[in-house]
């Protein structure tokens, strides 16, 4: 509790940006402690409360260090220098916090600038309307919106001026994209006449604050051919046996290879190509599993560039929690977590590309809010399994 606490804690206060390796560390540490800090307490209710976490602890622990130094942390000699550790990592946690919540404080918010080029939000929606509306109130505040399109794969007639007023009250152009069927493949057919070459890929129940979504297009414009975005995933294993991995891999390694277009930045030219040129084999497997669809642009763009995706520093508010677009399902587990990586395997199989997923290692960030911490772009993250 007290390490989940402390993990959500500053990510609100944005106090974990950082270098992967000493995340690592850092959630060794804290584990080795707290679990040294639970040897402690009495057999008590409290301890028999916590006996089941206690031992996948320690489990945990067995699999990440090495014999002799586990052997040595769960002999009483260690016990006092760990409870005194993990008491001063709670009280450096506690000074971070503190001096970020100063930090952060609207006066020290830079100010929003618009650039001479802007972008098109292209929002993805299916039976939400409530949500949709406030998404779209919520980026017409933002600056650099060229235009918002909205991708309506439901097969009703989409709203109009006259039958829902509060979705064209804005001051950005907004229209809405029918589309032939519903298959989540749709969300990547071409746009008719648009406006801009970016295009921010984003589902109806994902938020970006306007400061984090102009520092993403920026990077985006130093980096046109790929996606940048704020949501990383990695695959780990070997040709035909690939495993689909969450945050906390990416955040324990420091390794990436897939951004997810829930929200993303990327070139228009994507679209077309993601309708033509993604085999067909991928596209009906995609509809028949309803899944997917993002891994399938990745491979796509990383085909094309040969080189990893770009990882930002930001955050994002995910209304949709457990039964969104985004998140439905995926908070449950094995279960998602197994169809991902089926996708992984039937995408090197059905492509004509191999395995075209590039690892990277770099993040960028903003140095207004850089600090030797890394955390996930939204608290969700940190409830997805490893």
């Amino acid at each position: 509790g007290l390490f989940y606490g402390a993990l959500a804690a500053c990510h609100t206060a944005g106090a974990l940006e950082t270098p992967p390796l000493h995340g690592r560390r850092l959630l060794v540490v804290s584990l080795v402690c707290m679990n040294c800090f639970l040897a402690r307490v009495p057999a008590t209710q409290c301890r028999l409360a916590m006996s089941t976490f206690q031992i996948r602890v320690n489990m945990w622990l067995q699999r990440m260090l090495p014999a002799r130094l586990y052997n040595f942390i769960v002999q009483k000699r260690a016990e006092k220098l760990c409870l005194t550790v993990f008491v001063g990592s709670v009280l450096v946690l506690v000074t971070l916090l503190l001096s970020l919540l100063v930090g952060r404080h609207e006066s020290f918010r830079p100010a929003q600038f618009e650039s001479h080029e802007k972008f098109t939000v292209v929002i993805n929606t299916f039976k939400h309307p409530e949500r949709l509306h406030r998404a779209i109130h919520h980026y017409e505040t933002c600056y650099n919106i060229a235009e918002i399109r909205i991708v309506w794969a439901e097969q009703t007639a989409p709203p109009t001026m006259e039958t829902h007023p509060e979705f064209f009250d804005g001051p950005v152009s907004m229209m809405f994209d029918r589309r032939a069927s519903s298959s989540i493949n749709t969300r990547f057919e071409p746009l008719e006449n648009p406006v801009s070459e970016a295009m921010l890929s984003v589902d109806d129940d994902v938020y970006v604050d306007c400061e984090w979504l102009n520092f993403a297009f920026e990077v985006w414009r130093t980096n046109r051919d790929q996606l940048v975005g704020y949501v990383p995933r990695v695959h780990v294993g070997s040709p035909g046996k690939w495993t689909y991995r969450h945050w906390w891999t990416v955040w324990s390694t420091g390794r990436y290879s897939i951004i997810l277009t829930k929200v993303a930045f990327l070139h228009h030219k994507y679209f077309k190509m993601y309708t033509e040129k993604v085999p067909k084999a991928i596209h009906d497997y995609i509809d028949a599993h309803k899944n997917c669809e993002d891994i399938a642009m990745q491979f796509l763009v990383s085909n094309v560039t040969r080189t990893a995706p770009v990882w930002v520093q930001g955050h994002y508010v995910d209304i949709g929690g457990f039964q969104g677009i985004s998140t439905h399902g995926k908070l449950a587990g094995a279960g998602h977590k197994k169809q991902r990586s089926e996708c992984l395997d039937m995408f090197e199989k059905l492509g004509d590309w191999g395995m075209p997923l590039v690892k990277g290692n770099t993040r960028v960030v903003n140095p207004k809010y850089w600090s030797p911490f890394t955390t996930a772009p939204c608290w969700l993250e940190y409830f997805a399994p490893l």
